[in-house]
């Protein structure tokens, strides 16, 4: 992503509960970003707090999940 879309601002989400707890309060819920990269399984484990952001776009590449 680095090489195709530098000016991109992006957050990877992942890693344990409170890493991810983390990353939510310190980056995601200032709302200076364009794009979080992430899996379908952590917004399903977290929708309770991924839920509190006005989303404007999601594209999940999982959707065949989605049933």
């Amino acid at each position: 992503m680095d090489r195709w879309c530098p000016s991109v601002i992006k957050i990877i989400y992942k890693g344990n509960p409170n890493q991810r707890r983390r990353i939510y309060l310190d980056e995601v819920s200032t709302g200076t970003f364009n794009v979080v990269l992430t899996t379908y399984d952590y917004v399903l484990r977290d929708k309770g707090i991924l839920g509190k952001t006005s989303w404007n776009y999601i594209i999940i590449d999982e959707g065949h999940r989605m049933k």
